[in-house]
């Protein structure tokens, strides 16, 4: 290779700089100027470079390229880095061929394993036990699990073999063991039994487990029939252990009772469970909800919907308010029962009857919104129910109540619980009672009260009842402005537009204030800004105008 410039040498000096800074980006475009000027150590570089991939992908092509490039110096490295890479390249295409017989060997070992599988169920099919065995002996060798879970089916049928459940769960763990979904429900399944293998329901649920996990589309199912079964071992296991730990001839009902709440409390739930479903099957009430409660929360033993329902049934039926409450609930919400909107509302109803507040708050909300598909809006057993919750003293409920009478035309009623609300103190009860009285709705018409409620309503900051002051101070017998202003101002500083027009007004003719024609401005123009009354906002804007020289 001939000279190079000096432009060669000076990029590749930098390159070399960038080198060392592991700039290898910067350092692979200078090497790759200085080769391009002819620089012999630029081309080795950008072979290194190359060669190893550094600051670029490695590609042993452009490697052996710029190397021989670079044989052009004195020194041997340079055809030593050409033997070197073409090793390389001669390796690759020697991997790539062995990559490429593997894939091949694959290819006819999986056709292999296909044709002797199809074979083999085919000869299943057909009833040719001797054939299907001979189908599977090198499919079984060979670790297949499709083979594996075959010869499990045959030993558990003892179809061509002797009848043999425990070869059959030998067969099924290899496969199982490998993920196979199939032979991890069917293990499921004889664990669940007892066949070929000790009966263990804990094992059972958990190859069942790994049966949903590797997706079988029986393994739902089947982990609902063992979780059953696992909770009635469990409740005979906590029977068992809590008789002979608290033996019927030495407690009372009573007793058993206490000690069934005490454990709860100090945290002992399986002890607790146990004596709770002991006095569940005597028919102690309380234990049968507190065992609903059990199951629904897993507390004692497995959570169990079904159970539960059933529990809470029982107690339900025997009149517990409580526990129709919650037959309600897991009605309402399909929990371990079908879903049903009737029985749930059926439940509801017992409970509200009982004074249950939660109970007869669902029934309120059935009624007055509608409930599922089958129970449609009622205003009269809305109201109904409403007055339940409403008589033991919650302002809210009292409030709905009044709303519910307005709307169906009892004033009456509507100002009753409008009242009983503001006499526990809310201003806004107190505000709409204020407005009932002042115009006669639902009694006859009462100044005083009206006012007596108003007042009430804006000592607490309501703004129309503190508006409704300003009036009633503003003309009439108790006129008096410094009070009407007093009031005015308190609404007009919450936003009340109304309330800042008077106080407009009454700065302009100086009513219950000296006159003050700023102040006037000042309120005018929060009018103009604000309402939304375009009729007071004209006024306003009116009255602005004809202070606009003064």
């Amino acid at each position: 290779m001939g000279l190079f410039s000096p432009k060669g040498q000076t990029e590749f000096n930098k390159g070399i700089k960038a080198d060392s800074e592991k700039d290898y980006a910067t350092a692979l475009k200078l090497f790759e100027i200085a080769a391009e000027a002819g620089h012999p150590d630029g081309n080795y570089c950008l072979s290194t470079y190359y060669l190893n991939g550094t600051g670029v992908e490695r590609d042993l092509e452009k490697a052996l390229y710029y190397a021989k490039r670079a044989t052009g110096s004195s020194s041997g490295r340079e055809k030593a880095l050409v033997e070197h890479i073409s090793n390389e390249i001669e390796k690759e295409k020697q991997e790539a061929e062995a990559k490429r017989q593997a894939e091949e060997k694959r290819k006819q070992a999986q056709e292999t394993v296909r044709r002797l599988m199809t074979n083999a169920q085919t000869a299943y099919q057909n009833k040719d036990y001797n054939a299907t065995i001979k189908y599977l002996e090198p499919l079984l060798k060979a670790g297949i699990s499709r083979a594996q879970c075959l010869m499990a089916q045959l030993y558990h049928l003892g179809n061509g073999v002797e009848k043999d459940d425990a070869r059959a769960v030998q067969f099924y763990l290899l496969a199982a063991e490998k993920g196979d979904a199939v032979a991890c429900h069917n293990l499921a399944m004889f664990y669940a039994d007892g066949k070929g293998v000790e009966k263990d329901l804990d094992e059972a649920l958990r190859w069942a487990e790994k049966a949903k996990a590797a997706g079988s589309d029986k393994a739902d199912s089947t982990i609902a029939v063992i979780r059953k079964a696992i909770s009635n071992r469990d409740a005979k296991e906590a029977i068992a252990k809590s008789e002979a730990e608290f033996p019927d001839d030495k407690y009372s009902l009573q007793e058993l009772y206490y000690l069934s709440v005490k454990y709860s409390k100090d945290g002992d739930y399986e002890k607790s469970f146990g004596l709770t479903l002991r006095l569940a099957l005597k028919g102690v009430i309380q234990a049968q909800f507190n065992c609903g409660a059990a199951y629904t929360m897993g507390k004692g033993t497995a959570k169990d919907e079904e159970k539960a329902a059933y529990w809470y049934e029982r107690a339900a039926v025997n009149g517990d308010s409580s526990a129709q409450t919650a037959c309600g609930i897991i009605y309402q919400n399909g929990n371990g029962v079908a879903q049903n909107h009737e029985k749930a509302l059926f439940w509801y109803e017992k409970a509200g009857e009982a004074g249950n507040t939660d109970a007869q708050r669902w029934c309120f909300s059935a009624y007055n919104s509608g409930f599922g598909e089958s129970i449609k809006p009622d205003s009269a057993k809305a109201i109904y129910w409403i007055e339940k919750l409403a008589e033991k003293g919650d302002v809210t409920d009292q409030m709905a109540c009044s709303v519910l009478h307005n709307q169906a035309g009892n004033w009456e009623k509507a100002l009753y619980w409008e009242e009983k609300a503001a006499e526990q103190g809310n201003a806004h009860a107190q505000h709409l009672c204020g407005l009932l009285y002042g115009g006669g709705i639902g009694t006859e018409k009462d100044e005083a009260k009206s006012f007596y409620w108003f007042e009430k309503a804006a000592e607490q900051g309501n703004a129309d009842s503190q508006y409704e002051c300003g009036i009633h101070y503003y003309d009439g017998d108790a006129q008096d402005y410094e009070k009407s202003l007093s009031w005015f101002k308190k609404a007009a500083g919450q936003g009340h537009t109304k309330a800042q027009f008077f106080c407009a007004e009454m700065y302009y003719k100086g009513k219950g204030t000296p006159a003050h024609i700023g102040m006037a401005r000042i309120w005018a123009t929060k009018v103009a800004e604000q309402t939304e009354d375009p009729e007071l906002q004209r006024v306003a804007k009116e009255a602005l105008y004809e202070m606009r020289n003064l």
